[in-house]
């Protein structure tokens, strides 16, 4: 292979290492790993947020955190698109399942269902790949009743709680 080509996997392994944390940050509802995504003047535009992606960051695990008793996030389908050295325009398709807080009675709330788009540009700097800019788009939205599957599988669980956190997991 080439010396490019080579370069080229490593920053599009680089990127999408940052969007598999992203989607750590916002599940784990962890604000540092979340902000850490974006550069100190980056952007989102989530629709329902639009401003700097560390306010973003403060903004998805905090009130907007609380709707959801958990949340489950996945990017896939990832095209880079190289503009110049240390910059990418970068499409990632989001897969997102959100269980809503019980309800006051302790009855399950439905999961909500929602797939769509993030619209990124990345920038390089200092050596490190993050993103500049976030454009959500929503393509597919919906909400299906929640199956229990608990004693069957250990649930996950917010930070610090979660077995990610947890010392004997890498044992």
């Amino acid at each position: 292979m080439r010396d490019d080509a080579v370069a080229r996997l490593v920053d599009q392994m680089e990127i999408e290492e940052v969007l598999h944390r992203y989607c750590r940050g916002v599940d784990r509802v962890d604000a540092a790993e979340l902000a850490a995504c974006y550069h100190d003047d980056g952007t989102d535009d989530h629709g329902t947020f639009r401003g700097l992606g560390t306010d973003f960051a403060r903004w998805a695990t905090g009130g907007a955190a609380d709707v959801w008793a958990a949340s489950h996030h996945t990017v896939h389908n990832v095209i880079v698109e190289w503009v110049e050295p240390d910059v990418a325009h970068v499409e990632s398709y989001v897969l997102a399942f959100n269980h809503r807080t019980p309800a006051a009675d302790g009855s399950d709330g439905p999961v909500e269902v929602f797939a769509g788009r993030y619209l990124d540009r990345f920038e390089r700097r200092d050596g490190r790949w993050r993103i500049q800019h976030r454009r959500a788009l929503r393509d597919v939205d919906s909400l299906v009743e929640r199956r229990r599957w608990a004693g069957k599988i250990p649930a996950g669980a917010r930070r610090p709680d979660d077995g990610l956190y947890a010392a004997d997991w890498r044992a």
